[in-house]
Parts: structure tokens; sequence; C-alpha cells
């Protein structure tokens, strides 16, 4: 077994020295039943509304924030040392399903196919030490987490959708999260693997840590009983049916300094009429038992070709694939990373990158980031911005404060980073933009306010 020491960052976060090599390439073949194209979302009146704005405070240690990310990457691309500035933001979705005896219908070239699904679950890893996250000329007024800091993730949003049948009976299914963390040791429940001949990914030995596979009850597992995970299991009724799906749920999962944290998501259908092997969807995409599918992330071109994302060492966000059956390929206890997946017809790069997974994480010590000119602190000059209504139907009015009398520019994007609205002020402290939405489509936008070098964004939905 080779050895390797790797530093994270200074005052950060050290892997192990005994990292494991793994094998590197896992095939993905797109066209199968438990993928579906998503270049954006629908909409959904449960999408979170304001869930993800600024939780700043002006003084003070201690506070949460919310980790998104899909967009802080892939969309509004603040951490644009990861991706470059051309990648488009690409959704798939994956089907998920407790074991491999469900059967789902696809669209194979206009033919309809159907076959066994073999993906049960996904699961991302949160770095909140990394520099990216704490870049004080992007995250000023944010809580900052350092490697001698504790901290606790207690919500969980997961985006995707649940679909069922027209006409269902009264049964309850269930999402089912679990979470972890470690320190990239080999006794920790987020153990360090490493790739060789990474030249896709700019390298040639990549490191990751990867999450461990709980066969038994499909979800996240440990090194040694009972570990660090918690589990929790959140019921679906008929009312929760959403062709975008997006919810925070409760969770607690307390994290010593110096760990990484994890989640795992998974599906179990409470159908009482559902039989081994029987069809859960036709090829026409109409259901007859319940099921949900996972929103999955990638940076691609404009024709929404999958890209290599660029790997950085000292960022151990990872996307996480259980595959069981034939689909496995030798991984058995664990999810298959990110890193690991090719195109099958191509060899390049794959669609499977990051499942829609956010972290909201509180720390009862955690400075708030500010950024520094000249020895000096700066005075944040945005003191407060709001979306009303939200969601919308036909207008928006954005509303913002300022601490000092400046321009202002206000943006609105669609999900592809695409500017759908812009509206430009002089010499204001306090205003507001009314952008008429009635010509937007469905779906999840973006919104940015711009002043004095500062900006702060937030999300709102439009649902007609």
């Amino acid at each position: 077994m080779k050895k390797l020491f790797l530093l994270l960052a200074a005052s950060s976060m050290a892997m192990s020295a005994g990292a494991q090599q793994r094998g590197a390439s896992v095939v993905f073949n797109r066209n199968e039943n438990s993928v579906t194209n998503k270049t954006k979302h629908a909409a959904n009146t449960d999408r979170v509304s304001n869930k993800l704005s600024s939780e700043r405070t002006t003084a003070g240690a201690g506070g949460g924030r919310w980790y998104d990310y899909a967009d802080s990457v892939m969309n509004v691309k603040i951490l644009n040392g990861t991706y470059g500035t051309s990648t488009q933001l690409g959704f798939i979705q994956l089907n998920l399903w407790n074991d491999t005896t469900a059967v789902f219908g696809f669209d194979n070239a206009g033919t309809p196919s159907y076959s066994i699904n073999t993906w049960t679950s996904v699961g991302l890893s949160l770095d909140p030490v990394s520099s990216n996250w704490n870049d004080t000329s992007l995250f000023y007024g944010e809580i900052g987490i350092t490697g001698t800091e504790s901290y606790v993730v207690d919500s969980v949003l997961v985006f995707g959708s649940y679909l069922r049948p027209a006409v269902a009976g009264t049964y309850t299914d269930q999402l089912r999260i679990s979470l972890v963390y470690g320190d990239g040791s080999g006794t920790s429940d987020l153990p360090a693997y490493y790739f060789t001949g990474m030249s896709d990914y700019g390298t040639d030995t990549l490191n990751f840590i990867d999450l461990l596979h709980d066969s038994l009850n499909n979800q996240a597992g440990v090194t040694t009983a009972p570990g660090s995970v918690v589990s929790y299991t959140f019921n679906l009724n008929a009312a929760d049916t959403a062709t975008s799906f997006g919810r925070a749920y409760p969770v607690n999962l307390a994290v010593p300094a110096g760990n990484f944290a994890a989640a795992s998501l998974g599906f179990k259908s409470g159908d009482p009429s559902y039989v081994p092997f029987d069809t859960v969807q036709y090829a026409d995409g109409t259901n007859k038992h319940g099921n949900f599918s996972a929103d999955i992330i990638f940076g691609g071109d404009a024709s929404q070709t999958a890209q290599f994302p660029v790997y950085n060492v000292k960022d151990q966000t990872n996307g996480y694939f259980k595959r069981e059956g034939s689909g496995d390929a030798g991984w058995g206890g664990n999810y298959i990373p990110n890193w690991a997946w090719t195109n099958a017809t191509t060899g390049g790069a794959s669609y499977l990158q990051y499942p829609y997974i956010l972290f909201h994480v509180t720390c009862a010590t955690c400075n708030l980031l500010q950024p520094a000119v000249n020895g000096v602190k700066n005075v944040k000059n945005i003191t407060s911005v709001s979306a009303v209504p939200n969601p919308a139907s036909n207008q928006v009015t954005i509303n913002f404060s300022l601490a000092s009398t400046s321009d202002v520019k206000v943006t609105v994007t669609d999900m592809l980073g695409n500017v759908v609205a812009m509206q430009n002020a002089s010499n204001l402290n306090n205003g507001k933009a009314v952008v008429n939405t009635t010509n937007f489509a469905s779906g999840v936008y973006m919104y940015t306010v711009t002043a004095n070098g500062e900006r702060s964004t937030g999300r709102i939905v439009v649902a007609h």
C-alpha cells in the first residue's frame, strides 16, 4: 500500500498518512433508466423562500450559515477558481430506490425500454474550513470556521422530485438522511483514499475523503459502530408531490474541531402494493408507485456536455454515489466519489458530480469574516436585502438598505447564469427594484444587489 501525507491547508485539516489507493475508472452510461436531463428547475412553492439569505450580524462571535456548493460553485460562480467562467450549470436527476428490485422505464433513443434501477443512495461532503468558503473578499460578514473550531450541522436541504401516481393510496414514503464526520484518518468515518494517473483533473495523484456505506440501512456508514452517524427519516405523503422539490430538514450533527462532515440521502417506499421487480415508473414518465429522484448538478459547456471539474486538494467537497448490483464495480462498503466516474461513450467527464444537498451550520465561537484594507476593517455597506413576494407570480420587489449613499445595481439571473433582468440606480441609501416576472418561466432565480463593491445574493421562486 502506498503511503501519503497530505496537508490540506495551514491551520486546517490534515488527511491520513495511510490513505489507501483505489482504482479510478467507473463507467457511467447516461442513456439509462435512472437518468433524466434537467436544464432548469420547474416551479414549486415548497422551495425554501429566503432560506439561503445572508445571516450576517453586526458584531460578536457565533452565528449560522448555509453552505450551498451548487449555487456558489456552479451558478453564481463566486468560487470561480473551481469552474471557469464559461461553464454552464447543468442538472440531471437520479431515481433512488432502497434496493435493486425496482423497474424503471426510460426513453432509449425513442424506444420505450425498462431495466432494474441500481442507484440506492447519494451523498455530499462538507469542508467548511476550506479557504474557498473563508475568502474574506467574497464572504465578508459570514461566519468563518477554522480548523480549531467545532461546529454543528443543524439542517440539510435537499432538491429533487417526488412523484406519485394520480390515484394513490394513503401510504407514506420516506426520505432518509444520515450524517457522519471524520478527519480523513483510516479509523475515522470519512477515511482518505487516492487515485493516480488523474490527468483529466490536472493532477497525477488525486486525494479525497470518501463516504462509507451501510448496506443494511442503505445510508452513510461508519468504520466501527456506533461511530459518528446520526440518522433521520422524514415522511413523504401525497401532498408532498412535486416535480421540483426542495425542503430543509432539521438534523443535529455535532462536529469536533478538525473534522469534515458528510450527508447521505436515500428513499424508501411505503406503498404496500409494491412487490419486488414491479414497475415503478413507466417509459412515458407516469408513475405506478411513489419515487424520489435526486437532483445532481454538473459543470458543462453551452450544449450541456459535462466538463471535468478542476480538482482542488484544499477543498474536500465531494459528491458520492452508491450503485449496487452489477454497477458496484468493486466498491463494496464505500460510496463511489464523483472523481471516479467517466462517460461510457466518450471516456470524458461524467454528469455525476455533485448531489444538490445544502448544509446549514452553526458555530458558537466562530468570528465573522471581515476583509481588511491597509490594516483597517471595512464597514459593511449593504445592511439588508429581501425579495417579496417569494414565491412570485407577476412581479417581485427586491428591497435593500445601505449604510451609506451608493450607486446600486440589481440583477436577476436564471439557474443557467443568464441575466434576465437588471436595474441601476444612483445615490441611494435605501430603495427597491420592482421586477416584472410575468414573462419569466416558472422556476428558481438568483438576485444580486451590488453597491460600493459589495454584493448580497438571494433566491426567488417564480410560480405561475
